[in-house]
């Protein structure tokens, strides 16, 4: 193989592959509803599925979880003892993130 066909098989080679890593390296991350529990409480945090509530997770005092791909204006419940949080997830670009996302800070 000469060096024009190897520089011609390597440029038809390594180019899809260069794009392809590029691409991945600038693709967003899944838009996401970050719950953050600012109490000194469990939280139980449910999501409403349309017809009822759904159990996700009870989370820890002082503690954050995030829910990827939560459906952007869908409904979310917190429930501290007796006291409910309803929460409407509204997704905005967040550069820190570089996506969507919703933070609910439960108080």
């Amino acid at each position: 193989m000469d060096a024009m066909n190897r520089r011609g098989f390597l440029l038809t080679v390594l180019t899809p592959a260069i794009a392809l890593v590029a691409n991945e390296v600038h693709a967003q991350p899944p838009p996401r509803l970050v719950a953050d529990n600012k109490t000194r409480y469990y939280v139980d945090v449910l999501a409403w599925n349309g017809s009822g509530w759904n159990f996700n997770l009870r989370l820890n005092p002082g503690a954050w979880t995030a829910f990827p791909n939560a459906p952007n204006g869908s409904l979310w419940r917190a429930v501290i003892g007796q006291v409910v949080r309803d929460h409407t997830v509204r997704y905005v670009y967040d550069p820190g993130y570089r996506g969507y996302q919703d933070v609910w800070w439960i108080q």
